[in-house]
């Protein structure tokens, strides 16, 4: 069971999983019933453009 899973989450593309962490640590915050910092947003959960996408595509 557990093997099916972890194989299951890495096979979802790097941006679901960093989602997830996202909303899982959002969640903490909320239970604790702390805001989220605002620097968490802007250093650890950047939108990066895709590399190998051409830049007249984005």
């Amino acid at each position: 069971m557990k093997a099916d899973e972890y194989r299951y989450r890495q096979s979802r593309p790097a941006w679901e999983r960093l989602d997830a962490v996202k909303e899982s640590i959002e969640t903490a915050y909320a239970l604790k019933g702390l805001e989220v910092p605002t620097r968490m947003d802007k250093t650890y959960f950047r939108k990066l453009p895709c590399p190998w996408v051409a830049k007249d595509a984005r």
